[in-house]
C-alpha cells in the first residue's frame, strides 16, 4: 500500500495529509481517537475493532497530531495484506458465481458479522472508492484496485 516501511513517498504523504485534513473538522491540527478507524480505513488500511480498541487504549482519549497519525499509518503500512484471503472471502458471498456481490449484502456482512465496521465507516469506504451504494461490486476488479493502492 505505502512505499518503504521507513518513509512515505511525496504522493503517499500528500494522500495521508489530505485524509487527515478531512477528519480535522475544526481545523485545529488535531483529530480524535474516535475518528481514527474511519480515517485509517479511508486510506485503505484494514484495522479490526480489536486493533482499534487497543490503539484507542494507547491514545487514552487524547487527540492526534498529524505526526501521530503518520506514525500510526506507518505501523500498518509495514504489514502486507493477503489479497488471496480477501478474494476467497468475496467468493463465499457470490452464490451465483458471477464474480460480483451486491453492495447491500456486503454492507450487511461487514456491519453485522465478525470484526464489524459501522454503517458510517462502510459508507466512507464506498464513497472513497466511487462505488454505487445500490449496485454491485465486481470483486476481482475491486481486489485488483486494493492491490494497486
Amino acid at each position: 500500500m505505502y512505499g518503504s516501511p521507513q518513509r512515505l513517498t511525496d504522493a503517499e504523504l500528500k494522500e495521508v495529509r489530505e485524509c487527515y485534513s478531512l477528519f480535522d473538522k475544526d481545523r485545529d491540527g488535531m483529530i480524535s481517537g474516535e475518528e481514527l478507524g474511519v480515517a485509517l480505513r479511508s486510506l485503505g488500511q484494514y484495522w479490526t475493532e480489536a486493533d482499534l480498541e487497543q490503539l484507542r487504549g494507547e491514545i487514552r482519549g487524547r487527540t492526534l497530531s498529524f505526526d501521530d497519525f503518520v506514525s500510526i499509518v506507518m505501523r500498518r503500512a509495514r504489514q502486507e495484506p493477503n489479497f488471496d484471503d480477501v478474494l476467497k472471502a468475496f467468493k463465499v458471498f457470490d452464490r451465483e458465481e458471477k464474480g460480483e456481490v451486491s453492495v447491500e449484502e456486503l454492507r450487511h456482512v461487514l456491519t453485522t458479522m465478525g470484526e464489524r465496521i459501522t454503517e458510517q465507516e462502510f459508507d466512507e469506504i464506498m464513497r472513497a472508492n466511487n462505488i454505487d451504494p445500490k449496485g454491485v461490486i465486481e470483486y476481482h476488479d475491486f481486489v485488483k484496485m486494493l492491490k494497486a493502492n
